[in-house]
């Protein structure tokens, strides 16, 4: 694996990670229920698992 594209692939993931938090989720506490509120955080939750954890890729 080209470490350079690792490393690049990595930083445009942090960057998805801290626009979902500072954007999507306060977005989602004005425009979602409770329960879908609840399915969007185990669903990033998810997302952000180590590879391979509990069975997910």
């Amino acid at each position: 694996m080209d470490g350079a594209a690792v490393a690049d692939l990595a930083q445009h993931y942090r960057e998805h990670a801290r626009l979902e938090d500072e954007v999507l989720v306060p977005l989602a506490r004005h425009l979602l229920a409770p329960t879908e509120q609840d399915r969007l955080a185990v669903s990033v939750l998810l997302s952000r698992l180590t590879a391979g954890k509990w069975g997910m890729v």
